[in-house]
């Protein structure tokens, strides 16, 4: 095997990267996207894929160009001579010109079991759809958006109260090895590798910010789904109306609550025994965790308690 050129971003990708540097494969070079102001104070920080490597103290080479499919970034990666790039979780779609350079193959690790979700958001998708199971594909990455031909690919189930952040890390987990056993048996993968099925090709397109607000007037299924698919982040929210105030407040963590006949409106705050629950279009749902703007995550019973006031929310 032959130089590999990594590219990446977030922390799906530093779980994937770690797993390569552990067992020692040939990376050569790592490309992931520049620094960034992020957060509250506005401060310039690193992707997580380049905190991996400062944390290891690596010494590989860490390319941050602003875009990846340029002629001048091109000359910058000829001199490697990799026989393979690996993208997973980069955020930029590289142009055929790119996809040519390495010897043997671009592959790239996608987090849903393709011809299903394809797009940028495949794990946010089967989540809010209340999709059972998902699963990564070890794919050879061509010009058209997610349908190159499948190399390899694992499925896992999904639990009903899984969230974006816990079923992400156990996609990452599955993926590293899987990869490792792609790249070192490449050769029979690659006799092996079947195309996509079009007529079942499905899409995961980006989330936007106007679907991160709850709409209560909705079944509480479909409402507990909306949230642990954007669970911790982005974060589904909803407008809490507290003591003449509006405030925004995240919801983090939920479950369909039984009950009877509706109690009010949808956004009636019904806690009974203490608990954070809100009527819904249909059914209620319990807000496990939450976060206030402004202030640290908690329980919905916490929050609850020191609102000391009539809530309603929308």
């Amino acid at each position: 095997m032959g130089p590999i050129i990594f590219f990446g971003t977030n922390d799906f990708a530093a779980v994937i990267l770690e797993y390569l540097l552990q067992e020692q494969l040939p990376i050569a070079a790592v490309v992931t996207r520049p620094d960034r102001m992020q957060g509250r104070g506005r401060k310039v920080r690193p992707p997580v894929v380049k905190e991996l490597l400062l944390s290891f103290n690596s010494q590989l080479p860490i390319l941050q160009p602003e875009k990846v499919s340029t002629p001048e970034f091109l000359e910058q990666l000829r001199p490697f001579q990799a026989d393979f790039f690996v993208v997973a979780a980069f955020g930029e779609i590289m142009k055929q010109f790119i996809l040519d350079l390495p010897t043997l193959a671009c592959l790239n690790v996608h987090a849903s079991l393709l011809p299903h979700y394809r797009g940028a958001a495949p794990i946010q998708r089967a989540l809010w759809n209340g999709d059972l199971e998902t699963g990564v594909t070890i794919q050879e990455m061509v010009l058209k958006l997610d349908a190159g031909d499948i190399l390899a690919s694992c499925s896992c189930g999904i639990q009903p109260g899984t969230t974006l952040g816990e079923l992400k890390a156990r996609l990452a987990e599955l993926s590293g090895p899987l990869l490792i056993d792609v790249l070192r048996n490449f050769s029979v993968y690659n006799e092996q590798k079947r195309k996509q099925e079009e007529h079942l090709v499905t899409m995961a397109p980006k989330i936007l910010e106007s679907e991160e607000k709850i709409d209560f007037t909705l079944p509480a299924a479909i409402l507990h789904n909306h949230i642990r698919a954007l669970s911790p982040e982005p974060a589904a929210w909803a407008l809490v109306r507290l003591q003449g105030r509006e405030l925004r407040i995240k919801l983090l963590r939920s479950a369909v609550a039984s009950g009877g006949p509706p109690d009010g409106p949808p956004g009636t705050v019904l806690s009974p025994k203490g608990a954070l629950i809100v009527q819904c279009g249909e059914g209620a749902l319990e807000l496990l965790e939450v976060q206030p703007e402004g202030k640290r995550m908690m329980s919905g019973k916490d929050f609850l308690i020191g609102a000391r006031g009539e809530l309603l929310l929308s």
